[in-house]
């Protein structure tokens, strides 16, 4: 298996235009682009920075992991996607590692991101997921 690059990372919101108000400041003069994922809860808000995609989440359903990070932990640090090749053969070495997942299969995310989580214990309590673009 071969860890490509830092594919995302997310920061959980309690509002999305703060947030991006907020980034923008930071981030400079790059362009949000707003997306829904319905299935997940959330309203979100990417920008590209360098290779990486800097993404802000905002739940819309507090009884999905997004809103239940956000009303857990507050606003933050969400989740670190790191990119595959594939996904299937990353999935299958990690496990001959005893790496575990919360699922066992991948899910659809923004664009044509596909997505698994790894299960929190192997990455100190925080949430990291392989990531593979697919067309």
């Amino acid at each position: 298996m071969s860890i490509k690059r830092i594919h995302h990372l997310n920061f959980v919101v309690e509002d999305l235009d703060d947030g991006i108000a907020q980034f923008e400041k930071i981030l400079g003069s790059h362009v949000f682009e707003k997306d829904e994922l319905p299935q997940r809860g959330v309203v979100t808000a990417r920008a590209r920075v360098g290779e990486q995609w800097f993404v802000l989440v905002q739940p819309t359903d507090f009884e999905l992991p997004p809103g239940r990070h956000l009303r857990e932990r507050g606003e933050g640090f969400f989740l670190m996607s790191l990119e595959v090749d594939s996904m299937e053969d990353a999935v299958r070495d990690l496990e001959s590692k005893g790496v575990t997942f919360t699922s066992d299969t991948d899910r659809k995310g923004l664009l044509n991101w596909w997505v698994r989580d790894l299960g929190r214990d192997h990455a100190l309590g925080e949430q990291i997921q392989l990531c593979e673009e697919r067309d």
